[in-house]
């Protein structure tokens, strides 16, 4: 009996998705998307996964391209040590996301779900705060993403949104023989990932 109550929330998912749309992505078109998620580092970084916010504004310049803009925000990030950070009283980091977007909706024939992919690039700012103890440290790094997800639209104006990207940061570290180039550090590519869940708004 237990399990009545989402298998009823799966069969209205199912039903709601093949039921003709009842909103189209129209050339320019405007979609807000606030949205909350969970961003996943990479072990060069040196942060445990962390929830964060943000929104996005889309501009569609056809029914299926649109340009995208993103800022995300992942308060309080803690160094990840293992279990010897675990007594210690690490600073934390402050995440901020800010990137460019193209992306391609697959319009499906009388569904209310939209299919899309998208791919871009921008920057990724680590503010580290170390209370009075340690002067604090901020550093700014190039990233690209990738990624897709899918829009379930319940009217006209409201869809469910859910996100899985991809981001390659290219983070910093000290170069080893600076020496060798003007640089004084390498740049090192992490693998991050974002998951999120959210709502578009059309206007």
């Amino acid at each position: 009996m237990r399990n009545v109550p989402f298998s009823l929330f799966l069969l209205a998912l199912v039903v709601g998705a093949a039921a003709p749309a009842r909103a189209q992505l129209g050339a320019h078109s405007l979609e807000v998307e606030p949205f909350v998620g969970i961003v996943t580092f990479d072990d060069f970084l040196n942060l445990k996964d962390e929830v964060g916010f943000g929104g996005r504004l889309t501009y569609n310049m056809t029914d299926n391209w649109g340009l995208e803009g993103t800022f995300n925000f992942i308060p309080n990030a803690e160094i990840d040590l293992g279990d010897i950070g675990d007594d210690l009283d690490l600073p934390q980091t402050t995440v901020y996301l800010a990137h460019g977007n193209l992306v391609y909706n697959f319009i499906l024939n009388q569904s209310r779900l939209v299919p899309f992919v998208t791919a871009g690039g921008g920057i990724a700012n680590f503010n580290v705060d170390n209370d009075d103890e340690i002067a604090e440290d901020s550093e700014t790094d190039g990233e690209v993403n990738a990624g897709g997800g899918l829009k379930l639209f319940l009217s006209r104006t409201v869809a469910l949104r859910a996100d899985a990207r991809h981001h390659w940061i290219f983070a910093s570290e000290p170069n080893q023989d600076p020496e060798e180039t003007d640089d004084e550090k390498d740049a090192e590519s992490t693998s991050n990932w974002e998951f999120s869940g959210g709502l578009s708004l059309n206007f």
